[in-house]
């Protein structure tokens, strides 16, 4: 090999806690020295890991750390590593993304963005939709959430004791719309219609005119 060889590699630097090897400066052609500190060194701590033999991983990176790839996953489950472990005392599969400010204010943003599908879902395997598979095309492309047969979804804004709490609820008995003290508003440029039954009974607004129809219509 020529002494101009015009891309020298440099020797990665290795950061090995417990036998565990923690990010570096790249696996070539950057020293660390990057100035977004992207690619820097990571400062780790001292408490970077758990007991020998507990299992855990832990580290910690004063900076960014970063990692790139055509795919990526994070799973947690627990399946048995080995054919000795017993599945029924191990912990419950918990994945957590958090961003949280150690002095407790409302510092730190999560962002999970996709160009085509975001899909947010819960429930056992077996109800999931079939095009959960995440190299399935993508028919309807936005946000989907889903949840199991026996499961709720539950949106609140606001705590309990605060009198302008809203919530959307949606379980087996229905869908629960609660603005509390607050306003309800349905709003539309061309028309609202509430109806049950197929339209047997219905309430229409339109611009011009609003038409309230059903086997008996009571007004008190």
């Amino acid at each position: 090999m020529k002494d101009d060889f015009a891309y020298p590699c440099r020797r990665r630097p290795d950061l090995t806690v417990n036998g565990s090897t923690l990010l570096g400066a790249g696996s070539g052609g950057d020293d660390g020295g990057d100035p977004s500190g992207v690619n820097d060194v990571p400062k780790v701590d001292d408490d970077h890991g758990g007991d020998d033999g507990d299992g855990g991983d832990t580290h910690y990176v004063s900076g960014t750390w970063e990692r790139d790839a055509s795919q990526v996953i994070l799973f947690a489950t627990d399946k048995p590593t080995s054919p000795t472990d017993d599945v029924q005392n191990a912990p419950e599969p918990i994945a957590i993304l958090a961003a949280s400010a150690s002095d407790g204010s409302e510092k730190g943003n999560v962002a999970v963005r996709g160009n085509g599908l975001v899909r947010i879902t819960s429930g056992s395997s077996s109800e999931v939709r079939a095009d959960e598979d995440p190299e399935a095309p993508v028919s309807h492309p936005g946000i989907q959430m889903q949840v199991g047969n026996d499961q709720e979804i539950r949106v609140y804004r606001g705590t309990e004791d605060n009198s302008l709490m809203g919530r959307i609820e949606m379980s087996d008995e229905g869908i629960w719309a609660d603005a509390n003290q607050g306003m309800l508003l349905l709003t539309s440029k061309k028309m609202i219609k509430l109806q049950v039954a197929g339209g047997t009974s219905a309430i229409i607004l339109t611009p011009s005119r609003v038409i309230v129809k059903g086997p008996i219509i009571t007004l008190n």
